[in-house]
């Protein structure tokens, strides 16, 4: 099988699109080999001159492993920042939809030929889907679309020409899994018929978390790649209203100046530390290390760093509307059992889950060991991988929910 994606981690990009990684190596324990294909722009040869972003596109290997998955990562003549993504994509679907078959479809075939892929998983209608369905066409092979974004998905309405494009997408496609339960109902809303649920999952090699420790403040833990819509200034705010003088706000991301400006200015800073993103062990260890994990996020189709949190058994705020919050719903699980919810961006809300995490010391013990034990068992990455695989046998039926 060959993974198509745009978003795929290179060495100094470690945690970037890591999930593929993890799907692929589960997708190998169960013996379909799965490599991934993550095109690369073509970038100027001056282009140290451009700013550190392209620059680590410019030093990126074409070729590298991790973890074991072979990774290849061509040069073409395409990029797809969010400006694209967003603006131009809604307002000009058909020329983002020929570019991108233009660009990307002779790196797709080039690659299912060399690797011997009986099958291509395309992450994303837009812009890998379109092309990668093409190629599929051409080299007589199944496809599967896999949508992580929620904000790509939920955009779509009955009669626009985005959704029509992302339909002729789909319709070329065996399957479209979605991360989240309303990301599913929303494609089923729209007319797509072969939507199915496949949420994300924690690795095997999550460590076991240890017995809670004792500390004298509360130490709280955010962590994400940094998007306005994470929430993270929320977390900034709602910590700085009732935080005591012992506890401790630790966040984990690429902090623009904005952020860190907001930091400086708090009445907390002194009880705020960054840092940059961090490898998955020295990550797994900030989480183990805290008492409540907080991400207030607004349109997390899943959200995968809530899993991986309480699989550490750290007890997690998170926002009600979040695909997890809705995936534990989906398993007959209150979310708050392992945590609290409040709503997305929500100062009030997120202070107010705060205060009771930081003074119920044997409620936030207890919703760890629930949190642990129910992600454990339902969120794996062998479950994914059983889902993509049946996927790929076009027999829905026995595609676990």
């Amino acid at each position: 099988m060959l993974l198509c994606t745009m978003s795929a981690p290179w060495p100094s990009k470690p945690m970037l699109g890591r999930y593929h990684v993890d799907l692929a190596k589960a997708l190998g324990a169960r013996g379909t080999r799965c490599d991934i294909l993550c095109p690369a722009p073509i970038v100027p040869p001056c282009s140290a001159m451009l700013g550190s972003k392209v620059r680590a596109h410019a030093e990126r290997p074409s070729h590298y492993e991790i973890d074991g998955v072979e990774i290849y990562s061509p040069r073409v003549p395409f990029a797809y920042p969010r400006a694209v993504r967003f603006s131009c994509a809604e307002r000009a679907p058909g020329p983002v939809a020929l570019l991108s078959r233009v660009a990307l479809r002779g790196a797709i075939e080039r690659a299912a030929r060399a690797t011997g892929a009986e099958g291509i998983l395309a992450h994303g209608a837009l812009p890998i889907g379109v092309a990668a369905a093409d190629a599929c066409g051409s080299l007589g092979i199944p496809m599967v679309v896999i949508e992580h974004s929620a904000e790509d998905v939920l955009r779509l309405t009955s009669d626009t020409p985005i959704t029509s494009v992302y339909r002729g997408v789909y319709s070329e496609a065996r399957a479209v899994l979605a991360v989240g339960p309303g990301m599913c109902t929303h494609l089923e809303s729209i007319g797509v018929g072969n939507a199915l649920l496949c949420p994300n999952g924690i690795p095997t090699d999550m460590p076991e978390a240890p017995a809670p420790g004792t500390s004298a403040g509360t130490r709280v833990l955010s962590a994400g790649h940094y998007y306005p819509r994470k929430g993270f200034e929320t977390v900034v705010d709602a910590f700085a209203k009732v935080c005591a003088p012992d506890d401790e706000l630790r966040i984990v991301t690429a902090a623009p100046d904005s952020l860190v400006q907001r930091i400086a200015a708090s009445p907390a800073a002194g009880q705020i530390v960054v840092t940059g993103p961090l490898p998955r062990d020295r990550l797994v260890h900030e989480m183990r290390r805290a008492d409540v994990f907080v991400l207030p996020a607004a349109g997390e189709a899943f959200g995968l760093v809530y899993a991986e949190a309480l699989a550490c058994a750290t007890p997690v705020i998170m926002s009600d509307d979040s695909g997890f919050a809705a995936s534990l719903e989906h398993h007959g699980v209150d979310p708050r059992s392992v945590g609290w919810t409040t709503p997305a961006r929500d100062v009030e809300g997120t202070a107010t889950a705060l205060v009771e995490a930081m003074h119920d010391r044997a409620r936030l013990h207890a919703r760890a060991r629930t949190g642990e034990e129910i992600v454990r068992r339902l969120f794996t990455w062998e479950r994914a991988a059983e889902t993509v695989a049946q996927a790929f046998d076009h027999n829905p039926s026995r595609i676990a929910a």
